[in-house]
C-alpha cells in the first residue's frame, strides 16, 4: 500500500466524497480562495474567549451530575447494607411450627446455647433454629410447605430453608399429607447423603457411620457417594462403608410405631367418618376397606365431633368406631371395617 500525498491548501474541500446534487454545485464552483495567516490569527483571537467561556461554564455544571452519581452511590450502597443485613437476618423467617411436643423440646439459634424449654404448640420455628428432643421426647412440626415432620427421641435437626432440613442426628419422618398436599419436595441433608421426597411418607435414621432411608409411600430420591439412587414405596436403602443396600419391607411395619404416639393433634370438628378412617389407615400403613358395601356408602354421611388430642391411629379407631356401631380388623395389611 502507498500513501497519498495531498497537496491541497488546509482550507479546500475535497469535493470527491460528495454526490449528488450537492458533490456536482461544489465542484462547478471550484476551490476557494486561501484564507491570509492574518485572517485566520484574527479569527482565532476573535473566537478563543467564546470557546473559553463555553468550557467555563461547562465545568461549572459538573459539580452537579457528580452530586447526583454520588448520590446514586451512596443509595446503592445503603440497598446493599439493607439487602445484605436482610440475608443475614434471614433466621426470622418463620418456616414452620410447632404442632405436639412430649416432653422438652430445646431450641437454640446457630452458636448459641440450648435453652432446654418446651416450645408450646404454635410456637413459630425460624430458618437457622435447631431442635433437639432428648432421651424421653418427641415431636410433631408442621411447615409451610405442607408438610408433617415428626422428630423421634435423641433427634437433631436445623431449618436451613423452607425447603430444606438438616438431620445432624437421630430419626425425622417426613409426610407430605398425600397427593395434592404439599406444595413443595422437602429435602433432608445429613452428613451421608441428601434424601429428596417425591410425594411421600418416609423416615430418615442418621447413626454414627450409616443412613437409612425407609419409604413408606410414594418414592425419594437419595444422593449419595457422588450416586443417585431412588427408592419407591416398601423400599429401605441404607447407605454404609460406601455402598448402598436395597431390602425391602411391609409399610404397616412395626418400625414404624414411634411416628403413631406423636400424630399431631387431629379436631373432629364435622370431620366425615370416610376422611377419619382413610387417615387412620395412612398413619397406619394400612390399606382401607370396607366389608359392606352400605357401610362404604353412608361412610360420607357421618359427621365426627371431639378431641382425639394425644391419641394413637389404633387408640383413635377404638373411640371412634363403637360410637357409628362399627368395628375393625387388620388382615395383611388391610383395614377392614365391619358392622358391630
Amino acid at each position: 500500500m502507498t500513501d497519498k500525498t495531498d497537496n491541497r491548501p488546509p482550507n479546500e474541500l475535497d469535493p470527491t466524497p460528495l454526490s449528488g446534487d450537492v458533490g456536482r454545485l461544489v465542484r462547478m464552483a471550484g476551490p476557494r480562495p486561501a484564507m491570509s495567516e492574518a485572517r485566520v490569527a484574527r479569527m482565532q483571537s476573535e473566537l478563543r474567549p467564546l470557546w473559553d467561556g463555553e468550557v467555563e461554564r461547562a465545568r461549572s455544571r459538573w459539580p452537579k451530575p457528580r452530586l447526583l452519581a454520588a448520590a446514586a452511590l451512596v443509595a446503592a450502597v445503603i440497598g446493599a447494607l439493607f439487602f445484605t443485613r436482610a440475608a443475614l437476618d434471614h433466621d426470622a423467617i418463620v418456616v414452620a411450627s410447632v404442632a405436639r411436643t412430649t416432653g422438652a423440646l430445646s431450641a437454640w439459634t446457630e452458636g448459641g446455647s440450648a435453652t432446654g424449654a418446651t416450645l408450646a404448640p404454635g410456637a413459630g420455628l425460624t430458618i437457622g433454629r435447631s431442635l433437639a428432643t432428648g432421651e424421653g421426647a418427641r415431636a410433631a412440626l408442621e411447615t409451610t410447605t405442607g408438610h408433617s415432620l415428626r422428630l423421634d427421641r435423641d433427634t437433631r435437626i436445623v431449618f436451613l430453608s423452607e425447603r430444606e432440613v438438616r438431620l445432624e442426628q437421630g430419626a425425622v419422618y417426613i409426610d407430605s399429607g398425600g397427593e395434592g398436599r404439599a406444595t413443595d419436595s422437602l429435602t433432608v441433608v445429613t452428613a451421608i447423603g441428601r434424601v429428596e421426597e417425591i410425594g411421600t411418607q418416609f423416615e430418615v435414621r442418621l447413626g454414627a457411620d450409616t443412613l437409612t432411608v425407609r419409604v413408606r409411600e410414594g418414592a425419594i430420591a437419595l444422593g449419595a457417594d457422588g450416586s443417585q439412587h431412588y427408592a419407591a414405596a416398601g423400599e429401605e436403602l441404607v447407605v454404609a462403608g460406601g455402598s448402598v443396600r436395597r431390602s425391602a419391607f411391609e409399610p404397616s411395619s412395626s418400625l414404624f410405631d414411634w411416628t403413631q404416639t406423636i400424630v399431631p393433634n387431629w379436631p373432629l370438628k364435622r370431620l366425615r367418618l370416610d376422611t377419619f378412617l382413610a387417615r387412620v389407615a395412612r398413619e397406619s400403613g394400612f390399606t382401607l376397606a370396607y366389608s359392606d358395601d352400605s357401610i362404604a356408602a353412608s361412610a360420607p354421611n357421618f359427621k365426627l365431633h371431639g378431641d382425639l388430642s394425644g391419641l394413637t391411629p389404633r387408640e383413635a379407631l377404638n373411640v371412634v368406631l363403637p360410637a357409628v356401631d362399627l368395628d375393625y380388623r387388620v388382615e395383611d395389611g388391610t383395614l377392614w371395617i365391619d358392622p358391630r
